[in-house]
């Protein structure tokens, strides 16, 4: 390949490929935009035997025209592309992004190597923003379409019919792609329906403007008389079904395309079309077969996974009802054989009361409603011996039906164990905490009668005797002495009289409940500046008596909290027996504190206080609810039933 310069080009004289050269080879502007041309330069490639010519030149600054005539193979298309990236360093500034607009006018075909090297120079290359191609013969556009499809995806990438069409597409590509800081240079605008098209006294025999009638071919195919057309059709079929037998589509690639096929300007161009089609389909063919490696890979992993993980898994088919699959530790959990468990329907295994859930469940699924992703069941192995699991779901959808679930079982058999004793722990304790609060009670009242029978009795005689020994003083300073004396026994008297309340208030056994609730109110008043209301409805009377003790003394309690920690100025009591419940509520307008974290206060009663309330209200099968907020007062709600 030989060199030459003039008009600022480089020339390549040696023409391997018939035809005229590319019409920007001789021309100094574009007859369509008015940008000048510059640079054309051009290679022919070293393989005498398959023709190949490959032209360029700059238009403006930054378009490529690109035109390649003959077949190329993959070693001529590595000599192209690397004489193409040494025109384009040389020639453009490559960071303002080019724009291509080649002819496929004399594109006789590639290899399939050389077509995969071909697409990935231009798409490898960040600074190509778009591409035109023009004058591509029909068949050529299945290569056009699948390497769009395959390689380029929503790319710039163009085909039209003329290079006429292709100078817009290309200046509005790189209008959408403008350059900071630097001027472009303003096209001339050329009415491309004029019939003056061409600047005068300027012959260009393939103008950029015009395809020409005839396309010109490498080989002329004389048709012959209509009596040998048969021979010649079948001579062409022949040709191509012994090249599509010779495919082998169990490996890449093509046979081998014999020269003389692949000049016939006819012939040449179905076998060309054909390999591209094949080489699209040995890329889409390995993708796929490296993703079920891929796949195929994860599979296995997974299927591994499953199989020799600790927690049960298994799959729930909700189309068929029945466990579609299950690994060996869920196996394990049942204690049945695979072919007992896979096939079968989950109801077998279960309890009445499980099935009675599961059924539950499975119409708010399918009533288009959420469910929770946790849920225990009970499960009967083959022996028979029950056991609780604790299954967590993943439900996958399809058309908006529930299709499959893949469930991850745990079993919580011991832990249900565990927690069925701490329940009956629980009520036990809960039974002797009544008891004892009973035997407190008797202990109190026992207590408060020996107070009452023994030491006021004695303190009251003890004041009697002292008024009678007083009577027998005539002396002022004894008299005035035993005075003091005296009014200690009253005081202590009084203050007996009070402990035997708190201990055990008489009113509640001997008058009732409401007559001790009201006592207790006016007590509290007494004792502390606060305004203690209550309120009754419904019959209190026949309130059984454990219940009456329990609420009196758990009033007693938020009342001494209100007063003590919240600094109430009002409280009010409200009891209502109504719907065979007892219901006491406790109000106060104290300092109060955060219901949701009473943890977060620590001078707040919430520790034995409310606790021990709240068990004794919860083993009389009743229920505490507390409302508060800081700076917002407390209310407490009781509630019992009384059957």
């Amino acid at each position: 390949m030989g060199d030459s310069k003039g008009n600022g080009r480089q020339m390549d004289k040696t023409y391997a490929v018939k035809g005229k050269p590319a019409w920007f080879m001789n021309a100094e502007q574009c007859l369509i935009s008015g940008l000048p041309i510059v640079q054309a330069a051009s290679m022919t490639g070293s393989n005498p035997e398959i023709p190949y010519r490959g032209e360029m030149a700059r238009m403006g600054d930054r378009i490529y025209l690109l035109k390649a005539s003959g077949f190329v193979t993959a070693s001529q298309m590595t000599e192209a592309l690397a004489f193409a990236e040494d025109f384009i360093r040389k020639t453009f500034d490559t960071s303002s992004g080019l724009v291509v607009i080649e002819d496929y006018s004399h594109v006789k075909g590639a290899d399939m190597a050389a077509r995969k090297q071909y697409f990935e120079f231009f798409r490898k290359r960040e600074f190509f923003i778009g591409g035109v191609l023009h004058n591509m013969k029909r068949l050529l556009k299945i290569s056009f379409n699948l390497a769009r499809r395959f390689h380029f995806s929503s790319d710039q990438i163009y085909a039209v019919a003329t290079y006429a069409q292709a100078v817009p597409i290309a200046l509005k590509i790189l209008q959408e792609y403008p350059v900071p800081a630097r001027r472009i240079p303003v096209p001339r605008r050329v009415d491309p329906t004029s019939k003056n098209r061409f600047l005068p006294g300027k012959a260009i025999a393939e103008g950029p403007d015009r395809r020409p009638e005839k396309q010109p071919s490498d080989r002329v195919v004389h048709m012959p008389p209509e009596a040998s057309k048969v021979n010649t059709l079948k001579a062409y079929a022949d040709a191509l079904l012994e090249y599509i037998a010779a495919i082998d589509w169990e490996k890449d690639g093509c046979p081998t395309i014999d020269p003389a096929v692949a000049a016939d300007p006819h012939l040449g161009e179905v076998v060309n079309a054909i390999s591209m089609i094949k080489m699209e389909i040995d890329t889409l063919l390995q993708e796929r077969m490296a993703a079920e490696k891929i796949l195929a890979a994860s599979e296995k992993m997974f299927r591994r996974l499953v199989e020799h993980a600790h927690a049960g898994i298994f799959t729930y088919d909700y189309t068929s009802g029945t466990i579609i699959r299950a690994n060996d530790a869920f196996l394990s959990i049942l204690g049945r054989e695979r072919d007992a468990v896979v096939g079968r329907s989950p109801l077998d295994f279960m309890t009445p009361e499980s099935r009675a859930l599961f059924q539950e469940r499975l119409a708010v699924l399918f009533g288009g409603n959420p469910i929770s992703r946790e849920v225990e069941y009970q499960l009967a192995g083959e022996n028979g011996q029950v056991k609780w699991l604790l299954l967590n779901t993943h439900i996958s959808y399809r058309n908006g039906k529930p299709d499959i679930v893949d469930v991850i079982v745990t079993d919580i058999s011991y832990l249900k164990q565990i927690e069925m004793e701490l329940l009956k722990y629980q009520i036990k304790l809960k039974g002797l905490s009544i008891k004892l609060s009973m035997t407190e009670e008797a202990q109190r009242r026992e207590l408060a009668s020996q107070l009452h029978d023994r030491v006021s009795q004695e303190l009251f005689v003890a004041q009697l005797q002292l008024a009678a020994f007083e009577k027998t003083l005539n002396d002022p300073e004894q008299i005035q002495a035993l005075g003091g004396i005296k009014d200690q026994i009253v005081s202590v008297i009084r203050e007996t009289k009070s402990l035997m309340f708190d201990l055990s208030p008489p009113v509640l056994y001997d008058l009732g409940f409401k007559e001790a609730m009201e006592s207790l109110a006016a007590l509290t008043e007494a004792r502390h500046p606060l305004k203690v209301s209550t309120a009754f409805s419904g019959e209190m009377d026949q309130v059984d008596e454990g219940i009456k003790i329990i609420y009196y003394r758990s009033i007693k309690e938020l009342i001494h909290n209100a007063v003590k920690h919240g600094a109430a100025a009002n409280i009010e009591v409200r009891i209502t027996n109504v719907g065979n419940r007892l219901i006491a509520e406790v109000a106060d307008d104290g300092a109060g504190f955060d219901a949701r974290d009473p943890a977060g206060r620590p001078d707040v009663p919430i520790s034995y206080g409310l606790f021990d309330i709240k068990e004794k209200i919860s083993h009389l099968g009743g229920s505490l609810d507390i409302w508060s907020s800081p700076d917002a007062g407390t209310q407490v709600r009781m509630t019992v039933p009384l059957s």
